[in-house]
């Protein structure tokens, strides 16, 4: 589960003791820097104040803060995050700070090696944002820097990395994986795959609703050529290959299932994409069923072949099925009865658009699906994998990963079942982000 900031305040009692506390670790430079650049505290020049000598460890400035308003510490200049708070918000700032401390639990006697414990902030966190979420009780925010570190310590048993692909590759507008997601799951992929490579990182996979000619067209030039040579998790789990494209995994919808969701997509004048692998089928052709190609990057849709006038009448089955509708109250509508009858036929139901329902084979899901792909590579999840993700369908996978990471626009059970918020979102390179501080990135951490 993630971990939330809380709004507190600051009494009496807790300004003793930060006075307490800033009088104890004044000496320490590197301690007040590091809080210095979390919090946002700078100078001008751009260097901390505690740098500078000037008395940031005091507390006694916000003794004398005005009623009618707020007055920065000793030092600070114009543009410094001082100006941003009232009072208020000044106290409820440094009661935050004085939680990350007791969370970090220094040793008054060997403040130097528990200094190497605090990471340097990575540039996908904000303690602004995190301030003001504390102060206003607003919901998920990043993990406070000791959870962090934590995670950064489990970061080096890490050998696989999962990621999803619609909204955590691909940003759902722009349809083109950010600059920082290319280059850092590009590198990730290169040194898993380079034998005489040292790091620690074995594999990395996409595991993903999409057919896997989809998601290898949808990559764009530089990351879809890789994915052929790299195992993948596809149709939500039902289709999973290994690095030579050999099945390690397959299911496929019961008849009874198939009936089941065609019937209810005619009731209710619902458009339907049926998988079989890389060939989707549709009992009609029309505007959201074209939109998967020209829009989502699957292969084009087809026709029912060999005169099938219905869904039914296919001979090889489906992977799963897609009930669309451009508008999502209509599918609020359809899914109570999809799940009604699911335990019956032996399906389930999942979501990662508004606009679609994935209708698939009951115990199933792109967590079994990563399981079965790990399981062959002689991976433990629970322990050495990162899994990056940002809707419904992605919730069990985030949930099982030794870490799991929610894109910062993701859904709300994305982020319950994380470890770790990122501050940003897909079209700000999150999962570019994410790859670098968890996975194999540009600093070690151990």
């Amino acid at each position: 589960m993630t971990k939330k900031s809380h709004h507190s305040r600051l009494s009496s009692r807790d300004m003793q003791r930060m006075q307490e506390r800033h009088g104890r670790y004044a000496g320490s430079n590197k301690l007040h820097s590091r809080f210095e650049t979390y919090l946002g505290v700078q100078n001008e020049g751009g260097e901390s104040d505690n740098a500078n000598g000037n008395n940031f460890g005091s507390s006694e400035w916000l003794n004398d803060i005005p009623k009618n308003g707020a007055r920065q510490p000793p030092g600070l200049s114009g543009g410094g995050k001082g100006e941003l708070y009232d009072e208020e918000d000044l106290k409820n700032l440094f009661a935050t700070h004085l939680n990350i401390m007791d969370q970090l639990q220094i040793d008054e006697d060997d403040d130097d090696d528990a200094l190497t414990d605090i990471p340097p902030p990575p540039s996908s966190f904000s303690v602004h944002d995190l301030v003001m979420q504390a102060i206003t009780e607003e919901t998920p925010s990043p993990s406070p820097p000791s959870s962090l570190t934590k995670l950064l310590k489990k970061s080096s048993q890490i050998r696989a990395i999962a990621t999803d692909v619609d909204g955590t590759l691909l940003p759902p507008k722009t349809k083109s994986p950010h600059p920082r997601t290319v280059t850092s799951l590009r590198n990730a992929i290169l040194h898993a795959a380079d034998d005489n490579d040292t790091n620690r990182t074995a594999v990395v996979f996409v595991a993903t609703g999409k057919s896997r000619k989809g998601a290898t067209d949808s990559l764009g030039p530089i990351l879809g050529p890789l994915l052929r040579d790299i195992p993948g998790v596809y149709i939500q789990g039902l289709y999973c290959v290994d690095a030579r494209g050999r099945t390690l995994f397959e299911r496929k919808l019961s008849t009874d299932a198939v009936t089941v969701a065609a019937n209810l997509a005619r009731r209710f004048r619902l458009s339907v994409a049926a998988y079989d692998g890389d060939d989707l089928f549709t009992p009609e052709v029309d505007e959201l069923t074209e939109e998967l190609h020209t829009g989502y990057g699957e292969p084009r849709p087809r026709v029912l072949p060999g005169g099938a006038s219905s869904l039914e009448d296919y001979g090889r089955g489906f992977h799963k099925l897609l009930l669309m509708d451009s508008d999502p109250a209509a599918l609020v509508a359809v899914r109570p009865l999809l799940e009604e009858a699911a335990g019956a036929c032996g399906a389930c139901v999942t979501q990662a658009l508004p606009t679609m329902l994935e209708w698939l084979p009951e115990g199933c899901s792109k967590a079994v699906g990563v399981r079965k792909v790990c399981e062959a590579l002689g991976v433990d999840p629970t322990t050495e994998l990162l899994a990056l993700g940002d809707a419904e369908n992605d919730a069990e996978m985030l949930k099982m990963a030794c870490i799991g990471v929610a894109m910062g626009d993701g859904t709300d059970l994305a982020k319950e079942c994380a470890d770790y918020i990122m501050d940003s979102g897909c079209a700000e390179g999150a999962a570019g982000a994410a790859i670098d501080l968890f996975g194999f990135g540009t600093e070690s951490y151990s």
